[in-house]
């Protein structure tokens, strides 16, 4: 009979969480090339982490809803879901049960391109 010890699915968790955290960061390297870049190498990789801590408060832990989550972070800023400028954003995240954690994601995308087209518009920089 196998047995598995709680160590062993320890082992198991930690890898599983180390492997998505390099995906996510390889993600963000890839799609904010830009930004990543100014920040340089330890910086990116804590906002990752900074950005995972974040969207599972919020109930985002799938690898789609965290990389959704990191997308958000660098469209409008590191903690976007405090700032008193995004009271829309806020809101959809201020009660979690109203909606299913893909659909607050997509609507939190929507008003974020609502938010960033509105600024462009003005002239002003996002955020």
């Amino acid at each position: 009979m196998l047995v598995i010890r709680d160590a062993q699915l320890g082992a198991f968790d930690d890898l599983a969480r180390r492997d998505m955290e390099a995906r996510l960061l390889a993600h963000v390297e890839d799609a904010f090339a830009d930004q990543c870049g100014i920040l340089g190498a330890d910086a990116t990789c804590e906002v990752v982490h900074h950005g995972i801590a974040r969207a599972a408060a919020h109930g985002f832990v799938d690898e789609d809803q965290v990389a959704a989550w990191l997308q958000l972070m660098f469209a409008l800023g590191r903690d976007f879901d405090l700032d008193p400028r995004f009271p829309w954003a806020r809101a959809v995240l201020a009660d979690p049960a109203s909606l299913h954690p893909a659909a607050r994601l997509r609507r939190l995308h929507l008003l974020t391109m609502e938010h960033l087209r509105a600024e462009t518009l003005a002239g002003g920089a996002p955020g």
